[in-house]
């Protein structure tokens, strides 16, 4: 039993010396996609209130880190969904700056750009068997680079434990900028809001 126990605590002193050192972050984020042209998105086809989604992973680092200031660079790979629109993958990276304010609460905002591939997801009717039904048209595949620029908010619980545990949890909202969006629509130019919560592990 001490053996098992002084190998856990070797490992657990290990992993915090070791956060503390490195430069790189695994990230996750989960937001909520939110298109201001989309103003009919709530009630249609007889839908309510449809549930937008999106998630992204990847990495951060670390390129200058002083006791107030932070400069990182992020790079994510992810999806959303824009419920009768739009599904779409994207790849994103971004330049961030992050401000200390007081123990753990920090903001800061981040400026980049990513490639987008979007596939239509609109509800159709079809006849088919004597019938008028509904299907999604995924038929209109549209590529795009998305620049994108963020306000952030966010608390590095790290703070509390000596700064020795290597997680942060933090919120930001931000737009995606100059998306030729739903051509169908007659917007040639479109803005994408994010509302975000990202959690990171310091490897």
């Amino acid at each position: 039993m001490r053996k098992v126990f002084f190998v856990g605590f070797l490992l657990v002193f290990g992993i915090k010396s070791h956060a503390q050192d490195s430069k790189w972050q695994l990230r996750t984020e989960l937001y909520k996609p939110i298109n201001p042209f989309s103003f009919a998105n709530a009630t249609v086809n007889g839908f309510h209130f449809p549930s937008n989604f999106g998630f992204a992973v990847g990495a951060e680092r670390d390129w200058k880190q002083k006791k107030r200031v932070r400069m990182y660079q992020t790079a994510t790979i992810g999806f959303y969904n824009e419920v009768y629109f739009e599904r779409v993958v994207t790849l994103e990276s971004n330049f961030g700056i992050s401000f200390k304010i007081f123990k753990g609460a920090n903001a800061g905002f981040e400026a980049g750009a990513g490639y987008h591939r979007a596939k239509s997801s609109n509800l159709v009717s079809v006849y088919e068997n004597d019938k008028w039904v509904s299907k999604v048209d995924n038929s209109v595949i549209t590529n795009r680079v998305a620049p994108a620029l963020a306000l952030n908010v966010g608390y590095d619980f790290s703070e509390h434990f000596s700064g020795n545990l290597p997680i942060s949890v933090s919120i930001s909202s931000g737009v995606n900028l100059l998306l030729p969006y739903i051509p169908e629509s007659g917007q040639p130019l479109g803005i994408m809001r994010n509302n975000k919560i990202m959690l990171k592990y310091r490897l």
